[in-house]
């Protein structure tokens, strides 16, 4: 049973990242942590956010905003860079608590109602957002949620949000599954789930394909937040 819940999980969770551009890690992680712990569960959700990242922005390279992207990547670096080496100072079971926590507390943030913005941010604001991005990134290979912060601002068409978020998680994935494989977390253990996962995720690409331009956006990203929400607190609960 334990490989059917992480398929399914693997399943749900990388067709909102298809479909939206970010959510899978967020969505999945909690739960895949359960399944097969700390490590194993981040080697996992980075492989596989590494795929779906660079087929979708390959996909769709001309939506891809270039001078965009180069910024986005440029600071969230520096912040993933960052995050991974608090990664080397902190417990592992705090940094599951914590991740609990800020999974909970974003997805309770954005089914809030939003208010209307009377000013725009700042360029401070936004480094600040990126720099949080890319620190969660490092963590917890989760900074999605702070990407579509910035999103929000700076990426009013969502096409033009997807490809270049896909194409963020493509190329930072790589960066971090180099630094994985010569700290030597990487071993046969977690290479056989990436392999048993990513069949489930190449079917679930095409499928976001042929979904993605007849959902409902405003919908979909309530029942997002929700599933969010609830893998949060099962994340709190079970530790």
């Amino acid at each position: 049973m334990t490989w059917v819940w992480l398929l399914l999980i693997v399943f749900v969770a990388y067709l909102v990242q298809s479909i939206t551009g970010f959510g899978g890690v967020l969505l999945s992680l909690p739960l895949v942590i359960l399944l097969v712990g700390f490590d194993d569960a981040r080697l996992l959700t980075t492989a596989l956010s590494l795929v779906t990242g660079l087929i979708v922005s390959s996909t769709h390279y001309r939506q891809i905003n270039k001078k965009k992207l180069g910024l986005i990547l440029l600071v969230m670096a520096v912040g993933t860079a960052f995050g991974m080496i608090l990664d080397r100072l902190l417990d592992a079971r705090f940094l599951i608590l914590l991740y609990g926590v800020v999974t909970v507390l974003l997805a309770i943030f954005r089914l809030l109602p939003k208010r209307q913005e009377s000013r725009s941010p700042t360029p401070f604001f936004l480094f600040g957002i990126l720099l949080l991005a890319g620190i969660m990134q490092g963590l917890f290979v989760a900074g999605g949620a702070f990407l579509m912060i910035y999103a929000i601002y700076e990426f009013p068409d969502k096409t033009e949000f997807r490809a270049t978020s896909s194409a963020v998680w493509g190329i930072l994935n790589i960066f971090m599954m180099i630094v994985y494989g010569y700290s030597g977390r990487i071993n046969t253990g977690n290479l056989k789930l990436v392999a048993i996962c990513i069949p489930v995720v190449l079917a679930m690409i095409f499928l976001a394909e042929k979904i993605q331009a007849r959902i409902k956006q405003a919908v979909f990203a309530k029942l997002t937040n929700v599933l969010l929400l609830a893998s949060g607190l099962i994340l709190l609960v079970s530790y």
